[in-house]
């Protein structure tokens, strides 16, 4: 490789390996959805939010696919929270909005 034998170039073919390879991690990342760990957070907390409405007295309904659908139907939403300890919501559960009940979107943006 005539590169290695220039001032720099060993160097350089590094710099040129790292950034490829550095640039094919963060697109397949991003292609993927980002970050496992940051997805399973947002899912915790969106049903501890769920839960809370449905423990308030709010109508909830969540999206779930098979034995967690049958669980959810059976048992209810359970949670445990630092802050409110461990409770149990009773939530609609379904396996398709289409097949759920009419409502309305809201949105929080």
């Amino acid at each position: 490789m005539p590169e290695l034998e220039w001032r720099y170039g060993y160097a350089w073919a590094l710099g040129l390996m790292l950034a490829s390879a550095l640039g094919l991690i963060g697109y397949f990342k991003k292609r993927a959805g980002g970050d496992a760990h940051r997805d399973r957070r947002r899912g915790r907390r969106r049903r501890l939010l769920r839960a809370k409405l449905a423990r308030a007295g709010e109508s909830v309904v969540v999206l779930a696919r098979g034995a967690h659908l049958e669980a959810i139907r059976r048992d209810g939403l359970r949670v445990r929270s630092a802050v409110d300890g461990e409770f149990t919501a009773k939530v609609d559960a379904v396996a398709s909005f289409a097949a759920s009940r009419p409502w309305t979107w809201r949105s929080s943006a």
